[in-house]
């Protein structure tokens, strides 16, 4: 996320808003003949400036992917998750052929959006589910002891951490240290992304 600044002299928008970004993605994808099916959750912010020059993030958030917001150590925002039950919501290209058995089949407008105050060194962390799969659910606690199997405990013996005391520990690596950690719990076996960014706000122009 680049450095954010404010010249009071002139306030313009540097990029589109995260809903037209979503639904332009999902529109070229349907019209992409090369993707025949699939489907996808999907989590986009922007940093942009209030009126009164103040960092606001903006966010569009559908399924179970997601994104915090940590502050001096503790999280102070978190996106909600969005499912049917166990199945998340999902922005699906289905065949013709498949759609009578029934499929998932969310759209754009059906995001979480919104937007939020932050600040000066607030670390912002989105992710995919096998991230927050392999976490105790609030994020601060360590996780439980045992794999879902009991058979493999004897062979558990690995040292369990919290979300933020693994960004803690260093947020220039926070990316790399909350993949090895997801992947250490291995509670949740599941594909892995994140990025991680952290809020940079610059002296105004005069």
């Amino acid at each position: 996320m680049r450095p954010f600044s404010c010249d009071s002299r002139e306030l313009r928008t540097v990029a589109p808003p995260h809903k037209k970004i979503l639904s332009h993605g999902y529109n070229q994808t349907l019209l992409d003949d090369g993707v025949e099916a699939g489907s996808t959750t999907a989590c986009i912010v922007r940093l942009k400036q209030s009126t009164d020059c103040k960092p606001v993030l903006e966010y569009s958030n559908l399924g179970d992917s997601g994104f915090v917001v940590i502050r001096h150590g503790e999280i102070i925002f978190r996106s909600q998750f969005q499912c049917y039950g166990r199945a998340p919501y999902q922005l699906a290209k289905v065949p013709l052929r498949f759609k009578q058995y029934g499929a998932i089949e969310n759209r754009p407008d059906d995001a979480d959006s919104g937007e939020i105050d932050v600040q000066d060194g607030d670390l912002v962390v989105l992710a995919t589910d096998g991230v927050w799969d392999n976490f105790a659910p609030d994020l601060q606690k360590v996780p439980r002891q045992f794999p879902p199997a009991l058979s493999w405990r004897r062979y558990w013996s690995v040292e369990l951490a919290s979300f933020v005391d693994v960004v803690a520990e260093s947020p220039d690596e926070a990316a790399k240290n909350i993949v090895v950690a997801s992947l250490r719990h291995n509670l949740k076996p599941d594909d892995i992304t994140v990025i991680v960014a952290k809020v940079v706000v610059m002296a105004s122009k005069l």
